[in-house]
């Protein structure tokens, strides 16, 4: 039917920051989809598509338990399962990878004491406190 065409959108939106960015938004039936993390005790358990209606409805459960995640830089990260989602910084956060590593709060991303060297597949090498590259 009518109601169930879908397609991507490209438009310039402006940001709360202030800035504008170009983005691709999903519309179902002309309806603006978005993606939405159900957050429990801090952490992600799941992330859907979903239009900001639904959310309010209650189907899902209560809608303060969801909070929009976005591709766009919004939030810092894209929001993912076992995430956490930091309200001060208003940020989701992955899970940290070594103890070792420290959130830059700038992005809200782990990073290693050293710098990675830059074009170079490397791992780090927590022990011993250094990036092996290939």
């Amino acid at each position: 039917g009518h109601g169930d065409r879908r397609e991507d959108v490209l438009h310039d939106e402006r940001r709360e920051d202030g800035a504008y960015v170009h983005i691709k938004r999903h519309v179902h039936g002309g309806v603006l989809m978005a993606f939405f993390a159900e957050v429990k005790d801090g952490v992600v358990i799941r992330v859907i598509v979903a239009d900001q209606a639904f959310i309010d409805s209650g189907i899902v459960g209560p809608a303060k338990n969801w909070v929009r995640t976005y591709q766009d830089g919004q939030r810092k990260n894209y929001a993912g399962i076992g995430h956490t989602f930091d309200k001060m910084r208003d940020a989701f956060i992955w899970p940290k990878p070594y103890s070792s590593w420290h959130l830059n709060e700038t992005t809200a991303q782990w990073e290693a004491p050293i710098a990675q060297p830059i074009d170079q597949e490397c791992k780090w090498d927590e022990l011993n406190q250094r990036w092996i590259c290939r």
